[in-house]
């Protein structure tokens, strides 16, 4: 038991006093905590909002042929693959690739069923429907993978899962 000093009354009135300004810290404390965990969860959740705007975005860029404004999503180094084709590295030679597949198809139109973040990655499952130059109408699943570099937010490997092998016949 504390024995309490010569001040009586004034003794316990200080320390409850202290013990108030205590309990008033950690309550400030804990509130302060539950309002950044409250702001970083916004951010994140904010963040997966602008990648998804950004899935419709970059889709309806490449059905609309606009190759400049898809190409734009992309980082100078990027890599790209379709399938199980061959992986193309850097902007230009995608560029390229893009451009000599579309000569293929008359039309190309995405519908995206669901989307996910995973940290830097955006995955993106849908359907395509093609239809190629030779009138061909093709209606296939695709699930694309794409990682965003952190600091310029663009695209670092895009990556198509998707059978190619009804267009080729």
């Amino acid at each position: 038991m504390k024995v309490l000093g010569t001040g009586g009354i004034s003794d316990v009135i200080t320390y409850l006093e202290k013990r108030r300004n205590i309990q008033r810290k950690l309550e400030n404390s804990k509130r302060q905590s539950i309002s950044m965990k409250t702001k970083m969860q916004s951010q994140e959740t904010n963040n997966k909002n602008i990648k998804s705007s950004i899935a419709h975005l970059i889709l309806s860029d490449l059905d609309n042929r606009k190759i400049a404004d898809f190409l734009n999503y992309f980082s100078e180094e990027a890599s790209f693959s379709f399938g199980s084709q061959e992986v193309v590295k850097g902007r230009k030679n995608i560029e390229f690739y893009v451009e000599s597949f579309l000569q293929g198809m008359k039309t190309i139109q995405h519908k995206i069923n669901s989307q996910s973040t995973v940290g830097s990655k955006l995955i993106v499952e849908g359907f395509a429907t093609y239809v190629t130059t030779e009138n061909l109408d093709v209606t296939l699943p695709f699930c694309d993978v794409w990682t965003f570099d952190q600091a310029s937010e663009k695209i670092i490997d895009y990556r198509v899962y998707c059978d190619p092998t009804p267009l080729m016949n």
